[in-house]
């Protein structure tokens, strides 16, 4: 194999540093300058589209911001619409609860007055009731005739005891 005698060496070296001296003379000056640029170019890009990713990051930022005051302003206003709403309900049932309680009062009033009276009524129809059976009674079975007025006054007095003692 030639290219490994040492005779042949020296003109491969030759050849060797000219062709590394020509490759190394177009990179430099032909092929790298267009790649840098292009690489420069890119980074500028990205650079510029980085800065407006923070701009839009930072209108984004202010825009959440924006959104939760909103969001804490409608939170408060709901919750004063709902203490009022409240407060207002209270206050129309508290309104209402009164107007039924006086009328359950008065109305109750009228109630015991009417049962008072029925009662009285009662106790004074049975009460004349009773004297009539014992006149009847006495008369039939001792044939006693007393007065109307003693057995009434009998009669009352054994009812009105008889409310005392319930009492």
């Amino acid at each position: 194999m030639p290219q490994f005698d040492i005779a042949w060496f020296p003109s491969q070296i030759f050849w060797l540093l000219i062709s590394f001296l020509i490759l190394y003379t177009a990179m430099r000056y032909f092929l790298l300058p267009p790649l840098q640029e292009i690489i420069q170019k890119r980074e500028q890009k990205i650079q510029s589209i980085l800065r407006q990713a923070d701009k839009l990051n930072a209108e984004a930022d202010k825009i959440m911001q924006s959104y939760q005051s909103y969001i804490n302003e409608a939170t408060a206003y709901s919750a004063q619409i709902v203490q009022t709403a409240h407060n207002d309900i209270s206050s129309a049932y508290s309104a209402q609860e009164n107007i039924l309680s006086q009328r359950l009062q008065s109305d109750s009033a009228v109630a015991e007055k009417e049962v008072r009276q029925q009662r009285a009524s009662v106790l004074e129809e049975l009460g004349s009731i009773t004297t009539q059976f014992i006149q009847i009674l006495m008369k039939s079975v001792y044939g006693l005739k007393p007065t109307k007025r003693t057995l009434e006054k009998i009669v009352l007095s054994s009812i009105k005891e008889r409310e005392e003692w319930k009492k």
